[in-house]
């Protein structure tokens, strides 16, 4: 089967969300880059003081001065006066993540430490989501969110009957992206165990990768225990097609709390109840899973007021017909290089899972 992670691709960076034009040199991309780098470790505005001292430039203190205040004409950066320290603005972290930013990946030694907590837990989507969940928020310190993985069209993948004290039988039914659906049925009249195995795999072998309505179309010929199989088959399909909005899995709101940015009472109320507020994730999510690919939404790019001192990276993942969501939520400063490898690479993994 066909395996996907949905990015954009654009000169090998696969989590570009613009295009945009560079209009900067070659000092004032640098000048950017180092800004950028130092406004994420310390959250403290850069003066162009401490830029001539620790970093080997070539230009005097003068000219970092007027490459900043470049910068800042051009929206890049923000100044509250002349002789102040620079601050990142969206533009500048937009121009950093899709021009300047290096090629983003996980250590082999966090790709194993990741796999392994996947091996410790049920075997279940449920559970995989909750994992991943928790695993990126620990890997970025931000806040981390991912959904249950749905099926757009609902498929058959395997079924099973299992004999429990006659007449009554088990049904267990697999659906494309590890769905299990179960059932016990009461037969008019007692089947052998051994004609229970066979007439699962016939059915199996029959119906496999097949939507609701193919089954019900091609199943009217049916009779007997396998008219009953069928029925409670499509009355379980339609019920997983029909499934209404679940909240995503959110982890890690005291990371994001924790941050200078959301130190107000005022401003950490409000992301607060943003998130408390099931549309509002709904529209985030929406979002997401409208694009095809890998979305990384900058501050005032977020429609939601009390986001708009955020960034949202998120990824769809999944295999066939069966998709989720999974992505972090953190302040405008956060390390962007780790978030989207880290955001990536458990796409990557629950795709895995999911097609597995």
């Amino acid at each position: 089967m066909l395996h996907w992670v949905w990015y954009e691709l654009h000169v090998n960076r696969p989590f570009l969300l613009h295009r945009e034009v560079t209009m900067l040199t070659a000092r004032q991309e640098s000048l950017l880059k180092i800004i950028v780098g130092e406004y994420i470790q310390t959250a403290t505005p850069v003066a162009s003081q401490s830029l001539a001292r620790k970093h080997r430039l070539g230009v005097s203190p003068a000219t970092i001065r007027n490459e900043m205040a470049s910068l800042e004409e051009g929206g890049y950066i923000t100044r509250p006066h002349t002789s102040a320290g620079g601050v990142p603005a969206d533009k500048g972290y937009r121009h950093y993540v899709e021009v300047l930013l290096d090629e983003p990946f996980l250590t082999p030694e966090e790709q194993h430490i990741v796999r392994s907590y996947f091996r410790r837990v049920e075997q279940s989507p449920e559970a995989w989501t909750r994992v991943s969940a928790g695993v990126l928020s620990n890997l970025v310190q931000n806040l981390a969110l991912a959904t249950v993985p749905t099926t757009s069209q609902v498929r058959l993948k395997h079924l099973e009957l299992v004999p429990l004290q006659e007449p009554r039988v088990l049904l267990v039914l697999i659906l494309q992206g590890a769905k299990v659906k179960e059932q016990v049925l009461q037969f008019n009249d007692t089947v052998p165990s051994v004609d229970l195995t066979t007439l699962g795999h016939r059915l199996t072998d029959r119906f496999q990768g097949h939507p609701r309505a193919d089954i019900a179309a091609q199943a009217r010929d049916l009779v007997g225990p396998e008219q009953q199989v069928i029925e409670a088959i499509l009355r379980l399909m339609e019920a997983a097609e029909e499934r209404s909005y679940e909240e995503p899995v959110v982890v890690g709101m005291r990371h994001v709390l924790s941050q200078p940015e959301f130190a107000t009472v005022q401003i950490a109320r409000a992301l607060v109840e943003t998130f408390e507020e099931p549309k509002v994730l709904a529209s985030v999510l929406e979002e997401a899973l409208a694009r095809k690919g890998f979305r990384v939404v900058i501050g005032a790019e977020n429609r939601e007021e009390a986001l708009r001192s955020c960034t949202i990276i998120l990824a769809r993942y999944g295999a066939g017909d069966t998709s989720g969501t999974i992505g972090v939520l953190g302040p405008t400063r956060m390390d962007y290089s780790r978030t989207i490898a880290a955001v990536r690479y458990l796409a990557e993994v629950m795709t895995e899972l999911v097609d597995s």
